[in-house]
């Protein structure tokens, strides 16, 4: 393969990968916390030829808060400001911004999912009463937690000291290595939701100039490999 159709080929693997990016993006503008991927690219360039391109190198998530959305559900709640809710999943404890959470029948607390969300200390976050069903829940501005009036627990709200520590896990979900930092000062928000950061609009303008650099990459293969085996009858019939 020569430079040209290396590099062609390379940039239609690199608008692919970035059509996968944007209609990930797309497909959760509307789900809670959803942080958008950005890609970022690595240039291409054959000195010989003075030809260049660019190759996908990898993605950014980009932690810009979303707006809030008021929603009356005392069980939704929205990080104001820095940091992640914890949350215990099956691969261990995760972080996430989404606080669309609900309740199981034993009273904990949980992600839409399933998964328990965590206090300061690491332990569940249980919403039953002495009575059992609680009448009233309600979570201050500092994530203190109160069942029938009484604070129960404190919501575990972290942040970390370099952000690209964090690996999305699925969709909502973050790993890390990184050490996390209690966030002392939490600005929680009840009966709200984090709404997604994508820009509808913006991504799909990014998906449609993807698929056009696509298709022109597309063409410029076509048309060197029509040319090398064009060349390569020629040379043939010639002998």
């Amino acid at each position: 393969m020569d430079a040209a159709s290396y590099i062609a080929a390379s940039g239609m693997k690199s608008a692919y990968r970035a059509i996968e990016i944007a209609t990930n993006n797309l497909a959760n503008v509307t789900s809670p916390g959803f942080k958008a991927d950005r890609p970022f690219y690595r240039l291409l360039q054959d000195q010989v030829e003075q030809l260049s391109g660019s190759r996908l190198a990898g993605t950014r998530t980009d932690h810009s808060p979303g707006s809030l959305k008021m929603t009356g559900n005392p069980l939704d709640l929205a990080i104001d400001g820095e940091g992640f809710f914890a949350i215990r999943t099956g691969n261990g404890i995760r972080y996430t911004r989404d606080g669309n959470f609900t309740m199981t029948q034993a009273g904990e607390l949980v992600t839409q999912e399933g998964n328990q969300v965590l206090d300061d200390r690491n332990q569940p976050i249980i919403l039953t009463s002495q009575t059992g069903v609680p009448n009233e829940i309600a979570v201050s501005r500092e994530g203190d937690v109160s069942v029938d009036g009484n604070i129960t627990a404190k919501l575990g709200i972290y942040r970390f000291a370099d952000q690209a520590a964090l690996l999305k896990e699925g969709s909502l979900n973050f790993s890390t290595d990184a050490a996390p930092q209690r966030v002392v000062n939490p600005e929680i928000e009840q009966g709200v939701l984090e709404q997604s950061n994508v820009n509808a609009i913006s991504a799909m303008i990014d998906l449609l100039e993807m698929q056009r650099i696509f298709d022109i990459n597309q063409r410029t293969v076509y048309m060197v490999m029509n040319n090398i085996n064009r060349k390569a009858i020629t040379e043939i019939a010639a002998q």
